[in-house]
């Protein structure tokens, strides 16, 4: 029941920090996508440890629309149907068998908001991605790439300021050489991803032993969050420490919720 409070909680704070900076609470994400692929390795992915550049992707003004066939390096790809539903995680290998590192799958969507405003979208990818906005770029990770794993629907965010009316969201997904996955998604999806990681098999219990060692050995408390008197602040500190250290998807998700619990707790009583 706590943790049903807090979350809603959590929700309400939101919608009103939404409201007070102009970012519109939701976006209606699309579950259909089309997708176009696999386009092969080009320029510098063809060399060993080769990274992407951006000048390799289609100019922004062939993503404008979604046509039944994008044509690229003078091979026309037909449109095929992928669903990025709940904030999952989607295997392009499974999809494009046979697809290796730097191949390229882009995928398009429609979407249609209800008012003017900057909207937020979570993705993750392995390994490279780049996003259009009606053919106009707003955010990438080339050639960084993901920088983080598990690919996950929370690794970044990025806002998008879209008018009221229908637009196209396009990515491009570059394979790793471990992998071809993306995540994706608005408010809805993260809380979906998190619900489901929380709700997988998975022991938690490590990362809280091992945020109870930093805190017992700098403050000499036995337990994470006992008392009334609780430094939040240390507490997002350790909670930090303890997040590379989750093993799978369902602790990183119950890291992360714990992490905005202590922000908002931080907020609640030294900012209202």
């Amino acid at each position: 029941m706590a943790q049903k409070n807090v979350r809603a909680a959590i929700g309400g704070i939101f919608l009103l920090l939404c409201a007070f900076h102009g970012i519109a609470a939701e976006l209606d994400w699309p579950v259909e996508w089309a997708a176009f692929g696999p386009v092969p390795p080009a320029g510098g992915m063809l060399s060993p440890g080769g990274l992407p550049s951006v000048d390799h992707l289609l100019p922004g003004r062939q993503l404008e629309k979604i046509p039944a066939e994008l044509r690229i390096g003078g091979v026309d790809f037909p449109k095929r149907s992928v669903k990025l539903s709940d904030g999952a995680v989607i295997d392009l290998a499974e999809i494009f068998a046979g697809a290796k590192r730097g191949a390229t799958v882009y995928l398009a969507a429609p979407v249609k908001v209800g008012q003017s405003g900057a909207y937020k979208i979570h993705a993750g990818a392995n390994w490279w991605m780049h996003w259009w906005v009606d053919g106009r770029p707003v955010f990438n990770t080339i050639p960084e790439g993901n920088q983080k794993s598990p690919v996950f629907i929370t690794n970044h965010v990025f806002a998008v300021d879209l008018t009221a009316g229908e637009h196209v969201l396009a990515v491009a997904v570059i394979a790793g050489g471990g992998g071809f996955s993306i995540a994706a998604g608005g408010e809805r999806e993260v809380q979906a991803a998190l619900q489901a990681a929380v709700a997988a098999p998975g022991d938690f219990r490590s990362v809280y032993a091992q945020a109870e060692k930093v805190l017992q050995s700098s403050q000499g408390r036995s337990r994470l969050l006992a008392g009334n008197a609780i430094d939040f602040e240390e507490i997002r500190a350790v909670l930090q420490t303890a997040l590379p250290l989750a093993r799978n998807d369902a602790e990183r998700a119950l890291a992360l919720l714990d992490l905005a619990d202590a922000k908002l707790n931080d907020l609640a009583w030294n900012d209202f």
